[in-house]
């Protein structure tokens, strides 16, 4: 076990605090929160760091000053590792919506717009077995296609409501339609 393991074994609680206070988190025992985000973050940096140089702080008692400056670092800086692997998405994405409810309100105006009851009961069994499909697929296409379709979106009015880049959401909503039409 190197002495950074057992620097982390001793100190782990009192790092996940100061993680818990840079974030201004709760820590919940049952969700991942920032704060661990951010700890488990900068652990992987401070295992890419020479050896030598870990050591040296471990002995100097500076270590917990070097960790708290990489988190502080890591958390407001929007070039950080940290920033674009778990900051950036939700920074664009307006989740203040609520897609299972938007899809109810899609199938009831569909239904109420046709007059043929057997065309009705088609179109609800049809967006039915399309939202059961969609469990199936990867969350994030399976969530672009939905806000796509249900929102009338195009890609250009979806990429800038969002932050995502056009060519990823087309991507996603292309994925989600061939995996529709194959196995329809």
């Amino acid at each position: 076990m190197s002495k950074l393991d057992d620097f982390f074994t001793k100190n782990y609680d009192k790092l996940l605090s100061i993680s818990l206070t840079i974030t201004g988190s709760k820590h919940t025992t049952k969700k991942t929160t920032d704060a661990d985000d951010l700890l488990h973050e900068t652990v992987e940096i401070l295992y890419k760091i020479d050896p030598k140089k870990i050591t040296k702080l471990i002995n100097d008692e500076k270590l917990i000053f070097f960790i708290v400056r990489i988190m502080i670092n890591q958390f407001h800086s929007s070039t950080s590792p940290y920033y674009y692997k778990y900051k950036k998405y939700y920074k664009h994405v307006n989740m203040n919506y609520n897609t299972s409810i938007l899809w109810t309100e899609h199938w009831l105006n569909n239904i109420e717009q046709s007059d043929n009851i057997k065309e009705k009961i088609k179109t609800e069994e049809q967006l039915e077995k399309i939202e059961n499909q969609l469990k199936e697929y990867n969350w994030f296409d399976a969530e672009v296609f939905r806000v796509y379709y249900l929102l009338n979106h195009s890609l250009n009015t979806l990429s800038k409501e969002t932050g995502i880049n056009r060519n990823t959401l087309y991507k996603s909503i292309t994925n989600i339609k061939n995996k529709l039409k194959n196995e329809n």
